[in-house]
């Protein structure tokens, strides 16, 4: 478990933030948390992730979520988009304050693209199961296309803007016109926009900025130095 005084940050994800929840959807959290530095001079690290249900909520240490958002992981960045926090700490300010420091053209490029296509692998290999007499799966196919699409629109608007778009722009198009596309459309509307993505001209910068990141830590390193040092996990 993480004591609340080390959490910095901590949001709705999934379709919550995406602007596709149903009454169905379950509230999914994810967050950035720091250990206090004097356990990690130890031989047995604690963990670097920690995942809880009841809610669901996922929670990387900082170093971890800093080296994520640094290789422009989708689901690290948008935690630093989110319109609203259930958790915000003063560092948990600083580092949305530098989230543009995270961004590059190659490495969006590539995370966006890497995880758009696994995704789709996976839609595709179910709806194979489907075919093949495995029950149950429908509705877990429908969400991985919807990811596939809504990933690649996110890169889009990524790319072209320098901001992380995390609602999506038509939830009627995910909830309502993508689900009854047929096989073929899905496949050239997948196709149409992995190309985009990979071809389109780029707002951002050619690198990340990691120097802006190893600043970061260090001084949540100082900060955390003594777990209980007045104002360690600075104001809510």
């Amino acid at each position: 478990m993480i004591a609340p005084e080390n959490v910095l940050l901590l949001g709705a994800v999934g379709s919550t933030a995406h602007g596709l929840a149903s009454t169905e959807s379950d509230r999914d959290l994810s967050g950035v948390f720091a250990h206090p530095t004097d356990a990690l001079f130890t031989f047995d690290r604690p963990n670097d992730s920690v995942v809880t249900h009841d809610p669901d909520s996922a929670l990387h240490e900082i170093e971890k979520f800093l080296r994520l958002a640094l290789t422009s992981n989708p689901a690290a960045l948008e935690v630093l988009w989110l319109d609203e926090y259930d958790v915000v700490t003063d560092s948990g300010r600083e580092l949305i304050a530098i989230r543009e420091s995270f961004l590059g053209t190659d490495s969006v490029r590539d995370a966006y693209l890497g995880y758009a296509k696994a995704q789709w692998k996976r839609a595709c290999s179910r709806k194979s199961s489907i075919e093949h007499g495995n029950v149950g799966l429908d509705r877990r196919v429908h969400k991985g296309i919807r990811h596939t699409i809504r990933l690649l629109e996110q890169a889009q608007a990524l790319l072209s803007t320098g901001r992380v778009a995390v609602a999506v722009a038509d939830p009627h198009f995910y909830l309502n016109d993508l689900p009854v596309l047929s096989d073929d459309r899905l496949h050239e509307l997948v196709r149409e926009r992995l190309e985009t993505v990979a071809s389109m001209p780029s707002v951002l910068p050619d690198a990340p900025d990691r120097g802006a990141a190893e600043h970061l830590l260090r001084g949540i390193r100082y900060r955390f130095l003594q777990s209980d040092a007045p104002g360690t996990a600075g104001g809510r």
